[in-house]
């Protein structure tokens, strides 16, 4: 069986058309801005901070030339007519897409995975958040910053990829299929990651010596050898 192929974007199918690698240019300014907004405080070139990602991209973006320097012109125009805010900007690019909902789940994961580090990075915010009984809409608007992109890119370039984005939609309303191995790395991760959380507990509780440094095998491995119905001393691949 062939690997899978992911399906393409808006950026993927430019590049395709244009010979311009459209996909790279996006990473490079999406990291560039992500990694000033994500600094410490050690940024030699900050980003202005105007509250959240989405408005501190937008008042960035209005004035970044490079996306029409490489081909888009109109890209600081077009940022412009978005709505300044990411909620309002996802749902006007979603509408401009022509974006069905049953292919939102497959196409919005699709994008964040354009985004490297950085989805998961916005992610951990969200899931600290979350723990401490909050919210964090980092990653809301770092996917309604993906998504102007893909936008702009329709607009300057529907003539050449409009027929083969539409092609495209309905594959991700298809259903998902694990396969055996598939399942088996879920399984594992998931594993690995509740005894990773249960040592790290176990560390923190005062007076117990039975921490990460214990003897016997991690915990990780002693849930792996559980699932393949091995001894905890058996070597597990």
């Amino acid at each position: 069986m062939p690997p899978p192929a992911a399906l393409p974007t808006v950026a993927d199918l430019v590049a395709e058309a244009t010979g311009t690698d459209w996909p790279g240019i996006l990473a490079e300014r999406l990291g560039a801005f992500a990694a000033a907004w994500f600094d410490a405080g050690q940024a030699l070139w900050p980003v202005p901070r105007r509250g959240s990602l989405y408005a501190s991209w937008y008042a960035t973006a209005l004035r970044d030339l490079p996306p029409g320097i490489l081909g888009m012109q109109g890209f600081c125009a077009h940022v412009a007519a978005a709505p300044a805010g990411a909620e309002d900007a996802a749902g006007r690019a979603l509408a401009a897409l022509d974006v069905p909902e049953a292919t939102l789940e497959t196409l919005l994961h699709r994008l964040l995975m354009t985004l490297g580090g950085w989805a998961q990075l916005a992610r951990q915010r969200g899931f600290e958040a979350e723990r401490a009984g909050g919210t964090d809409p980092t990653l809301a608007e770092l996917l309604a910053v993906r998504l102007v992109w893909e936008e702009a890119l329709l607009a300057r370039h529907g003539a050449a990829v409009g027929a083969r984005w539409r092609e495209v939609l309905p594959a991700h309303a298809a259903p998902v299929v694990a396969t055996p191995a598939d399942l088996v790395d879920a399984i594992l991760q998931e594993a690995a990651e509740r005894a990773a959380q249960s040592a790290r507990r176990d560390a923190r509780r005062p007076g117990d010596r039975r921490g990460a440094d214990a003897a016997g095998p991690p915990g990780g491995l002693r849930h792996r050898c559980a699932l393949r119905g091995a001894a905890p001393g058996a070597r597990v691949a």
